[in-house]
C-alpha cells in the first residue's frame, strides 16, 4: 500500500484528480487547500460549484485544526455513530474558499476505510471526497459502475483490490445549528 499511497500524495500535493473507493462509494479526490484543484472536481464531474463537496481528515485532532474547538456533543456522537456520517461545520478555516458554503460551512467526514485512512495520515491535509460519477447520474458502488470519462479524468486511479466491504450508501448527513444542536439533513 505505502507506494500507491506515495503515487496518490504527489498528484494531490500537484493539484491532481485521484479516483480512489472510501466508506461509502468510489470518489474523487483532491487537496482540499487548493482552489483551483476544487475547481477541476466541478469540471470533471460536469458540476455546478453552488453544490456542496464532502471533505475528509482522518481523525478528531484533524478535524479540530479547521473547525477550532469542537462542539461538546460531537465527539460522542462521532463515537457512537455505525454508519458514514459527514456533520456540516460552521465557520471552517484553512481550506479552499470554493469548498464553503456562504455561510462558511463545510461538510466533513472521518472515514473508517482503511485505504482512506492510510492516504490522509501520510498526506496530512484535507481531501476532498465527492461521488465519482458525473453530475446526475448515479454513483458508483463499485469499480465496474465507473463512468469512462470519470477514469480518464483522474491523474491517479486506485487499485481495485482497494475496493472492499466498507462500501455502503452515502453517508448520513447532519448540520450544527447556531445554537448548537444537529439537525439530520439526510438519514
Amino acid at each position: 500500500m505505502t507506494h500507491d499511497i506515495e503515487q496518490a500524495c504527489a498528484v494531490l500535493q500537484a493539484g491532481g484528480i485521484i479516483l480512489y473507493p472510501t466508506d461509502t462509494v468510489w470518489g474523487l479526490g483532491c487537496d482540499a487547500t487548493q482552489p483551483e484543484a476544487v475547481e477541476r472536481i466541478y469540471a470533471l464531474k460536469r458540476r455546478k460549484d453552488s453544490k456542496a463537496l464532502i471533505v475528509l481528515v482522518p481523525d478528531i485532532a484533524a478535524l479540530q485544526q479547521y473547525i477550532g474547538q469542537l462542539p461538546p456533543n460531537i465527539a460522542a456522537l462521532l463515537a457512537a455513530v455505525t454508519r458514514p456520517t459527514t456533520i456540516v461545520y460552521p465557520n471552517v478555516q484553512g481550506v479552499a474558499h470554493n469548498l464553503k458554503a456562504p455561510d462558511g460551512s463545510v461538510a466533513i467526514r472521518l472515514p473508517q476505510h482503511d485505504f482512506c485512512q492510510a492516504l490522509l495520515r501520510q498526506y496530512g491535509k484535507p481531501i476532498v471526497s465527492t461521488s465519482a460519477n458525473l453530475s446526475g447520474e448515479r454513483p458508483a458502488d463499485d469499480f465496474k459502475g465507473l463512468n469512462p470519462a470519470i477514469i480518464a479524468g483522474s491523474q491517479w486511479v486506485a487499485p481495485q483490490h482497494y475496493e472492499n466491504s466498507y462500501n455502503s450508501p452515502p453517508s448520513t448527513i447532519l448540520r450544527i445549528t447556531v445554537n448548537g444542536t444537529t439537525e439530520v439533513i439526510r438519514a
